[in-house]
């Protein structure tokens, strides 16, 4: 699978998302369907190592868009704040981009406090956080 960015051109499409979609599930009872609802903070469904649910995340626009988690990736640079950085592979078809391709967003908080992933729109930060994920990979073969 090739994971990268073409001038980051999805910031077009998927330019700053904000909320995870509630996890939904289908309960029966009684021979009818109902909905259970929960909601999580987005950070906790990233870093939740047993999430295997895809990542539902609505653009601008309000559409949905959903992806597949690939990596969490921080960085810690002297002399500043560590940042996290998640590697997001979209399931759904974007416009100008490759269906082997990911999307880099940064990770940070709202005025709330609450979660939101914004797209990485600096090349050299995106190919920073790939190569820390080819890393990644390669040590642990």
């Amino acid at each position: 699978m090739k994971i990268g960015s073409k001038k980051q051109k999805k910031e077009q499409k998927v330019e700053e998302v904000e909320e995870v979609k509630p996890v939904q599930t289908e309960v029966e009872e009684d021979g009818e369907k109902e909905e259970a609802k929960e909601e999580r903070d987005l950070l906790d469904v990233l870093l939740d190592k047993d999430n295997k649910e895809n990542i539902v995340l609505y653009n601008e626009e309000g559409d949905r868009v959903e992806f597949e988690q690939i990596a969490i990736i921080p960085i810690d640079k002297e002399g500043e704040e560590r940042k996290l950085y998640v590697i997001l592979k979209p399931v759904d078809k974007i416009e100008g981009m490759a269906d082997d391709e990911a999307i880099v967003f940064l990770c940070d908080f709202d005025e709330e406090g609450e979660t939101r992933l914004t797209v990485e729109v600096n090349d050299d930060i995106a190919k920073e956080v790939f190569d820390r994920y080819y890393e990644l990979i390669k040590n642990d073969k």
